[in-house]
């Protein structure tokens, strides 16, 4: 769980998260629509997944606190680690 979203999870929610697997989803801003929100909110529950909170962090706070920047850089800093033919590629994705 991302301790820096503050602006969306309670202390209460956050402090649970360390306890049980947690993810902090996220949608991008160019898909904001309620049919979006909806259809994730039915995929997650479907798959039998909790949301414990919804919210929104104004893109000043997502700048100031390097939110996409830390989430990003996670992926790109595993990814520059492994070698091509370390990468396990899903069978549907290879066609």
């Amino acid at each position: 769980i991302m301790k820096t979203t503050g602006e969306c999870l309670s202390a209460e929610t956050i402090e649970a998260g360390g306890k049980t697997h947690t993810a902090f989803v996220f949608i991008k801003p160019h898909a904001v629509y309620e049919k979006v929100k909806t259809l994730v909110k039915e995929k997650l529950t479907a798959e039998g997944l909790t949301i414990k909170s919804e919210g929104q962090i104004k893109s000043a706070v997502i700048d100031k606190k390097k939110l996409i920047d830390t989430h990003y850089g996670a992926i790109a800093a595993k990814a520059v680690l492994m070698k091509p033919k370390d990468l396990i590629v899903q069978e549907k994705s290879q066609e």
